[in-house]
């Protein structure tokens, strides 16, 4: 599935809700909106950004109400549709820059746990490239044995209905604490390791910080040697 405008240019960035609002944003409960209009024709670019870090951009033709697509598209272009879609970024990448701060995921939960990994086992999250840059892996220092990996996924990935991104960690466990996992809210079998011995968990707040660093600490030990 191709990225949107918005994860490409915001990427794993977190805002800052104090300069959202100097920067012109409007608050509204669990999200922040901003407006402006753009210097084509009468068009009108609206940007919300949720609380779980969800972002959605879209151009308003304010000549007949509707929402204008054709600088969505990821085929060719024509002139009109470009230059639409080059105003959007350059807005976009302003907003980044004056709000936001570079994270190493996109959503709060797996900022901490990545925080309490590094500060627990002194490593860092090795990154897996351009073929999945958004995925972390934590290795033992020693045996360089994977214990976590962190990952953003499409939420249908797991057999969810949505199609909303989530982060995880798939963890190693053992099979009687596997099988109880997976009758809870917030555990998945495992995405793309062996279903057998590690399971996924959900960064989206659904689970406590503790409840997950207890299992980080058991796939460590499961993995030491």
């Amino acid at each position: 599935m191709s990225k949107t405008i918005e994860q490409i240019v915001f990427g794993k960035s977190k805002f800052n809700n104090e300069k959202l609002l100097n920067y012109g944003f409007k608050q509204y409960d669990d999200s922040f909106k901003f407006e402006k209009k753009l210097s084509i024709d009468n068009m009108m670019l609206i940007l919300e950004i949720q609380s779980n870090n969800v972002i959605d951009s879209k151009v308003i033709d304010l000549d007949v109400n509707e929402e204008y697509l054709n600088y969505k598209f990821n085929n060719k272009l024509g002139e009109y549709a470009y230059k639409i879609k080059e105003e959007v970024i350059n807005i976009l990448e302003d907003i980044k820059e004056n709000c936001s701060i570079e994270t190493n995921y996109r959503f709060d939960q797996s900022n901490r746990i990545d925080s309490y990994i590094c500060k627990a086992y002194k490593v860092k999250p090795e990154f897996l490239g351009k073929s999945n840059p958004s995925s972390g892996v934590y290795r033992h220092l020693e045996n360089r044995k994977w214990f976590g990996l962190i990952m953003n996924i499409d939420k249908r990935k797991l057999g969810l209905k949505s199609s909303d991104e989530i982060e995880i960690i798939n963890l190693k466990i053992t099979p009687q604490i596997l099988e109880e996992k997976l009758k809870s809210i917030g555990y998945f079998k495992a995405y793309h390791m062996n279903k057998k011995s590690w399971i996924s968990v959900s960064l989206d707040d659904s689970l406590s910080d503790e409840e997950i660093i207890r299992l980080i600490d058991l796939s460590f030990g499961l993995t030491k040697d």
